[in-house]
């Protein structure tokens, strides 16, 4: 009896030193942690352990937020869809052949079809002409200029020739008339100059009485060809005297 009352003591000991509420619970030690949620329910069963390296996407997937994914493609297919881009366009004097263009001919312009101007031709500028079948050609000067030479080597290749003095005392409507009965003859014909003072005036003239343009628009194409009513290149009596031509030919 002295032993069995011994052992309880012990007993009775150990539970007040292990559970005591300033203690650190060693004689519970052994207890599983109560569930975080499960308000202390007996009956409450811990879900199954996932290991944090579990995914339940395949290891090439990669799922990003919406505003860092990649937009659709749909540039691309709505451009295989459209109608294919023409192609580029080439330079038609880049198809031309060599001996096509007008080589030798200083400010070579085309009026229309079949009339075309420029400054003296050189020797390679006349062969140019002979190989288009120039028909006419027609030297506009001054009354100091010769032509003999001109003249010379134009008909030694078998084409018209015809020179017509152009200033401010010789520009009439007579003249005018001389200038347009040549460029509307045989095809094609060449008009130039030396030096771009004289065919300007008279390429106006034309615009404007045969080709019925507006001033301001035939203004325009004639002083790319030589024609100036100021400034330094101006002569405003060789204008004046185109007006007066254009005045009387309406």
């Amino acid at each position: 009896m002295r032993y069995l009352a011994y052992l309880m003591i012990l007993l009775g000991l150990s539970l007040s030193n292990g559970c005591s509420s300033c203690c650190k619970k060693k004689s519970c030690d052994s207890l599983p942690p109560v569930p975080r949620g499960s308000s202390g329910n007996p009956n409450y069963i811990p879900p199954a352990n996932i290991s944090p390296e579990r995914s339940y996407y395949s290891p090439n997937e990669v799922i990003l937020p919406d505003n860092q994914r990649a937009p659709a493609r749909v540039e691309e297919k709505s451009r295989s869809q459209s109608s294919p881009l023409p192609p580029k366009q080439e330079s038609i004097a880049n198809k031309l052949p060599a001996t096509d263009m007008p080589l030798g001919i200083p400010d070579f312009t085309s009026i229309k079809e079949g009339i075309w101007t420029g400054q003296r031709p050189d020797f390679d500028g006349l062969d140019w002409l002979k190989r288009k079948n120039v028909q006419q050609v027609v030297f506009l000067r001054t009354s100091a200029d010769d032509e003999l030479a001109d003249r010379q080597q134009v008909e030694k290749r078998g084409i018209a020739f015809e020179s017509l003095v152009v200033q401010a005392d010789t520009l009439n409507e007579d003249l005018y008339r001389k200038f347009e009965k040549l460029v509307k003859g045989p095809k094609p014909v060449f008009v130039y100059d030396r030096t771009g003072a004289q065919k300007g005036y008279l390429w106006y003239i034309y615009f404007r009485s045969s080709e019925l343009l507006p001033a301001d628009v035939a203004k325009i194409r004639a002083e790319r060809l030589g024609y100036a009513d100021s400034g330094a290149l101006g002569n405003a009596e060789m204008a004046a005297a185109a007006q007066k031509v254009i005045d009387t030919t309406k």
